[in-house]
């Protein structure tokens, strides 16, 4: 019978199995999953009892990764994405110097499955960006226009390495613990643990995180992310002076109607489908604050897979 730690280092390798991806020590401990937890756990318990007897039943290990029985192909996978991932941030980037032209983007990172280098190669690479206090039509409308221009973005046929830019938050809208999908929202709580900034000149990230802390009710040892300095994207003289005198033409009266403008060609050019499902839940939502496009949120699969994951493996153990 499993104890309630060795439960918890369980059901943080399960629900990282689901998307082929072992993990490290360091890693279990860090993104450990503890519902309604008070508490960090120390990482010396963790690395103990990861050696336990009970989870040697179910659980293997090697070249440092920790995994479930008989999924130790999962290893290479995550080696042989990382080296994908690389690709995709040189691209990432590259478009992210772009977007700091933008004087209505604040921050700009990388989630989903990029933000922990685990991107297969026909993945899309996906963004997600806070604006300016009641600027984010005007944002999301600067933000889309070459990608759209260039054939950049996603489509049914073609993801691989293009850019995908369907969530925006407002600089006043930095907790989202109302876009949870169920108060056990597992897949939330982890990409907030995983956003990665690569862009960020206000340092507005470290209040995103800390308007989010309800995550750490789920991942206590969870830790803000250092982007290394070969990622980061910073303001040049150039973009400095050009957001600058871009902010003197949309200032005050004359920005905010430049915003309702933004705003009215893009609900025009939305698709219907979009506007139907806006605002019935959490997976697309269209507010001044929230624009988040996500029609095919699988954040309620991901949930399902994990539990029944986790029921088949421990009445497998009892």
């Amino acid at each position: 019978m499993l104890n309630q730690l060795e439960k918890s280092i369980l059901a943080t390798i399960v629900y990282f199995d689901i998307f082929d991806f072992p993990l490290t020590v360091m890693e279990v401990w860090k993104w450990l999953w503890l519902e309604n937890s008070q508490e960090p756990i120390s990482f010396n318990l963790v690395r103990k009892t990861l050696s336990s007897t009970n989870l040697k039943k179910v659980l293997s290990s090697q070249n440092g990764f920790y995994f479930l029985q008989h999924r130790s192909r999962i290893v290479d996978m995550r080696l042989a994405n990382y080296k994908v991932a690389e690709r995709k941030y040189k691209k990432a980037i590259r478009y992210i110097r772009l977007l700091n032209f933008c004087p209505f983007i604040k921050m700009v990172a990388i989630c989903n499955s990029l933000a922990f280098s685990n991107a297969g190669d026909y993945a899309d690479i996906d963004f997600f960006i806070i604006s300016k206090k009641k600027r984010i039509w005007l944002a999301r409308l600067w933000a889309n226009f070459f990608p759209q221009l260039l054939g950049l973005r996603p489509t049914r046929a073609d993801t691989q390495d293009k850019l995908c830019l369907t969530f925006f938050i407002s600089e006043e809208k930095l907790d989202i613990s109302s876009l949870r999908e169920s108060d056990q929202d597992i897949y939330l709580a982890y990409w907030v643990a995983q956003v990665l900034a690569i862009y960020d000149p206000s340092q507005l990230y470290p209040k995103f995180m800390e308007a989010n802390d309800w995550v750490k009710k789920y991942l206590p040892n969870t830790l803000p992310n250092q982007v290394s300095i070969r990622r980061q994207v910073k303001n040049s003289w150039l973009t400095t002076s050009w957001r600058k005198l871009c902010w003197l033409f949309t200032f005050s009266l004359l920005g905010n109607w430049q915003e309702l403008l933004a705003k009215k060609i893009q609900l025009t050019l939305m698709p219907d489908q979009l506007k139907t499902m806006a605002n019935q839940d959490t997976k697309v939502v269209i507010t001044d604050q929230v624009l988040k496009f996500h029609d095919n949120d699988r954040r309620r699969k991901f949930r399902q897979m994990f539990e029944e994951k986790m029921v088949k493996i421990t009445n497998y153990e009892k």
